[in-house]
Parts: structure tokens; sequence; C-alpha cells
């Protein structure tokens, strides 16, 4: 009896060590699993991690538009190559914060990197604009570094549409009107020049220019709700109206810019802001109309020239 007692015990021995080999096997093979699906998501995170970034790769567009900030956000995450496309001369970022402002918080780091002397590329052929439209911007804010891709031939001026000069298709239109604030008291608008503004634009359309190849920018909302709806009035729905900032990388076959300031204080707002102006000045295609007061604006240098 003692015999099998023995046997019976080292048999239940050998179950209870098998049990717990199995128990162990079982373990490691939840480990290995647990390991590989690790792994596994691991290594996802990492290719999601390349198609975020792009292989290290970080593309900021319209660069000169964002303030500094902005911009280190995609760059801090593991950017190997920063690659800024933008234009330092045209619209810079918006703060409304004077002592931001005096801070340099609108300056881009696309603009703060340039002044330290860091090298660009400059894309320097425009294929937009009648060489006559790209002259002024040329030499005012590209040091005459810019070249045309494009001839007269390419852009026909309108030949029955007043331009003082029929191979030249830029005009300035002097309006004598008055500047007041808007119905709801934030920005400057001026009803003598938006209604010069609709015969501009009806002369165009009669020259058999499509309103919707018309466009109508302005610095002022004002003056942009007031136009809005005079387009509407008569029956120029599909010519677009948008301020000069909401049009920056657009283009439109013709511009009819207006100005809006008109006063005997000599204060033009917005309209001597060189960044802005080469905006306005350089969205046309085909032909410009400029629309304001010539006796205010020739007291301003930029405008001057």
């Amino acid at each position: 009896e003692a015999k099998e007692a023995k046997e019976a015990k080292e048999a239940l021995n050998q179950m209870i060590k098998q049990q717990e080999m199995v128990i162990e096997a079982d373990k490691e093979k939840e480990e290995e699993e647990k390991e590989e699906k690790e792994e596994k998501v691991k290594e996802e995170q990492k290719e999601e991690e390349k198609d975020v970034l792009l292989d290290g790769v970080v593309h900021v567009d319209l660069d000169a538009l964002r303030v500094e900030p902005e911009v280190l956000i995609p760059i801090v995450h593991g950017a190997q190559r920063v690659i800024m496309v933008g234009d330092q001369c045209q619209l810079q970022p918006v703060v409304i914060s004077l002592q931001c402002k005096a801070c340099k918080y609108d300056r881009s780091l696309f603009e703060r990197l340039i002044e330290l002397g860091r090298k660009t590329q400059l894309l320097s052929v425009q294929y937009r604009m009648h060489p006559v439209l790209s002259e002024f911007s040329h030499s005012a804010f590209y040091d005459n570094k810019l070249v045309d891709g494009i001839t007269e031939k390419n852009r026909p001026v309108l030949s029955k549409f007043p331009f003082p000069d029929k191979k030249r298709p830029l005009v300035f239109w002097h309006v004598v009107g008055k500047e007041s604030l808007g119905s709801k008291g934030g920005s400057y608008q001026n009803f003598v020049e938006a209604m010069t503004v609709i015969e501009v634009i009806r002369s165009l359309v009669e020259c058999k220019c499509p309103q919707n190849r018309i466009g109508v920018i302005t610095s002022y909302t004002g003056q942009r709700l007031l136009l809005m709806n005079l387009l509407v009035q008569h029956g120029l729905k599909d010519v677009e109206c948008s301020s000069v900032n909401m049009f920056q990388g657009r283009e439109m076959d013709y511009i009819v810019y207006s100005c809006v300031r008109s006063n005997t204080r000599k204060e033009v707002g917005f309209l001597k802001d060189p960044k802005r102006l080469n905006v306005a000045l350089t969205r046309a295609r085909y032909g410009m109309v400029v629309v304001g007061n010539a006796s205010l604006l020739c007291n301003e240098q930029l405008w001057s020239t």
C-alpha cells in the first residue's frame, strides 16, 4: 500500500509538473504575441509619422502670411527638411495687437530668415500679367529681377475700352468723392467712388468682357459691402467683389481697384502699405483700372512714383 501511495503521489506530481509546463508555455506564447502586437503598433505609428511628415519633409505654402509659431508647429515634429514658399514683398500675417507688432510678431519666419541672409531661390518669370501691368512691381518691389514670360500678343488690349494709351491696359481713374464710415462704423466707404466703379465695370461689359472675368478689390470692408450691394442692384451679380487680403494668390482677367480714401487730412490708411499695394496691382491678367483720388494719393511717395 505504501508503494502504491508513493506511485500515486509521483504520478500526481508528474501531472502537476506537466500542467505547470503547459501554463508556462501558454504564458510565453502570450508574451510573444503581446510583443509582436506592440511591435506591429510601433511600426504602424512609424508609417503614420512618415505619411504625416512626408519622409521628414515639411512643405509650408504661403509662408510669408503665417506668424512664426504657426510654422514651427510642423517643423518641431521631426522635420529633416523644410521647404518654404512665399513672397516677403506681399501681405504679411495679420496681427491686431500693437504690442505684438512692436515685438515683430507680424514678421514671418520666411521674412526673418531672409533678413538674416539666408539664400533663397527666386522664381523669376511671371506668366500672369500683361508686361505693362508688371512694370511697377518689377522695379518697386523686386529690384528688376523678374522677367515676363508672356508678351503683349498673349494679352491683347480691349480696343474699345477708354484706356488713355491703347497699348497700355492700365489707367488711374481720378474721382473726388467723400469717404465716410460705413453703417457698422468700423470701416470706410465712398459712395461716389463706388458708383464710378460700377460705371467702369459697365464699360468693360459693353466691350464684350464677361462679368465672371472681372474682379473688384478694395482694402476696406465697408466699401466691399457697399459694392456688393450695388453690383446686385445694377445687374452685375457675376462680378466678384473681394478684399485685397482675400484676393492674394488669385487672379482675374480684369481688376478694378477701389482706393476709397478721400479727405482733406491727407490720411490714406491702408493705401500707404507697399505690400498691400503690391498685391492689389498684381492680380490682373489683361487690364487694370485703379479708381481713387489722385490729389490725395500723390502726397504719398509710394503713389507719386
